[in-house]
């Protein structure tokens, strides 16, 4: 029985019970912290509209490692799972669901959209990065400060997000793509970095949109070719994430990124995942070499150079069209390196 006062705010348990029963088919109960799994019940794009499907607030719990996300899920049944990580300090989940979530529903994916551990709940802005005001409510009611743990989280820590969502939840899809915006690539190439076969097997697909993925060079101390990315200029990086996130000191989140590089850099990833990075020629922060520098570590995959992007902030892929997002999600490519551009009279004449 739940504690009095936590999840069930003294309302009958057996009702809350069956609203987030369908979840069960899923994620087994002992993999839940009830408290924090809740029925969304207004889910809409940026243009108004309501999101089809069902949608939950959930924290899955693997041991002492746990992770907050939003599950949605359409009205049949679905064999085909995304994840979608956010770079930092995490407001691409926002623009993600907004704009994405519904058409990727209507083809048939349930998704999952990860929330970083440490998100803080009680600053200006928060909901741009947590985007569901009944989990603040619920949080500060429970006088809570940030999602997660009460504590400081390390940058390995919020790189292994996905790994413990995966472990927990691969075994009930056939088929699995994930998709990452920034650091969220970074995140999400070193989660799978650490995962069993039975898993990898499984993700058929990686889109990287604008991934800060690029190779650190120990020689010249910068974390990509285009040298955007000092060590100083990452220090700085962090200091800004820690106003929205509850991470260790700066200091240490540069030299856990370098690490972190290395492992990626050292991995060998299967040949049965397709990798398309999306990177726009107008990037603020990403140079286009950083994509090229790890598609050569792979030898193979698709680089694909936006030059849609007409609005500002062309970081954030704000011309990407959800019609284009699923076409590299189903994509299929021969082995070898492939890089092609994109233009309007390109896009208009494909789509």
């Amino acid at each position: 029985m739940l504690k009095e006062n936590s999840f069930i705010d003294n309302e009958d348990y057996s009702i809350k019970y069956k609203e987030i029963e369908p979840i069960f088919e899923l994620i087994e109960k002992k993999n839940l912290d009830l408290d924090y799994t809740f029925p969304l019940d207004n889910e809409k794009t940026e243009d108004g509209e309501n999101i089809p499907g069902e949608a939950f607030w959930i924290k899955i719990k693997d041991g002492n490692q746990s992770v907050e996300a939003k599950l949605y899920r359409p009205k049949n049944e679905s064999d085909s799972l995304l994840v979608f990580a956010p770079g930092m300090p995490g407001d691409s989940s926002t623009w993600f669901e907004e704009k994405h979530v519904k058409k990727l529903i209507e083809d048939g994916y349930t998704i999952i959209a990860v929330r970083h551990n440490g998100t803080k709940l009680n600053i200006e802005g928060e909901n741009d990065y947590v985007h569901s005001e009944e989990r603040i409510q619920k949080g500060l009611k429970n006088e809570q400060e940030t999602l997660g743990e009460q504590k400081k989280y390390t940058l390995e820590e919020t790189a292994k997000e996905y790994e413990t969502i995966l472990k927990i939840i691969a075994k009930k899809f056939k088929d699995i793509k994930i998709v990452g915006h920034s650091s969220g690539v970074l995140n999400l190439a070193y989660s799978l970095s650490n995962l069993p076969k039975e898993i990898t097997d499984k993700i058929k697909n990686f889109v990287s949109l604008s991934g800060f993925i690029g190779k650190y060079d120990k020689e010249k101390d910068f974390f990509d070719l285009g040298s955007k990315f000092s060590p100083q200029e990452l220090k700085n990086f962090y200091t800004y994430c820690n106003e929205s996130l509850n991470l260790e000191d700066p200091n240490k989140s540069v030299e856990q990124a370098k690490l972190i590089k290395e492992k990626i850099y050292s991995h060998k990833y299967p040949e049965n995942i397709n990798f398309i990075q999306v990177t726009s020629d107008r990037d603020e922060y990403i140079p286009l070499e950083s994509s090229k520098t790890f598609q050569d570590h792979l030898g193979r995959g698709l680089r694909v150079i936006d030059k849609t992007q007409k609005e500002g902030d062309f970081h954030d892929l704000k011309n990407l069209k959800p019609e284009t997002l699923l076409r590299f999600l189903n994509m299929y490519h021969p082995t070898g390196k492939h890089s092609v551009e994109f233009t309007n009279k390109e896009l208009k004449d494909n789509e």
